[in-house]
């Protein structure tokens, strides 16, 4: 997995990284909380999920959209 912010990478550091195989559930997406008690707290704005890898070049140019 790779995360763009404004068409610019974001290397990421996660803290319990335990994907060995794929993302695939029949539970329903949540984004921005973790925990009831570990709500998000901001603003989440133009989310976009691929089935593929995008290049960095197709990235940037969601970007200037």
């Amino acid at each position: 997995m790779r995360i763009y912010v404004n068409g610019q990478y974001a290397p990421a550091n996660p803290s319990h990284d335990k994907l060995t195989d794929t993302i695939r559930t029949d539970k329903p997406l949540h984004l921005g909380q973790r925990a009831v008690s570990a709500q998000f707290r901001g603003r989440l704005d133009d989310v976009r999920l691929f089935n593929r890898a995008l290049t960095a070049e197709e990235s940037a140019k969601l970007a200037e959209r």
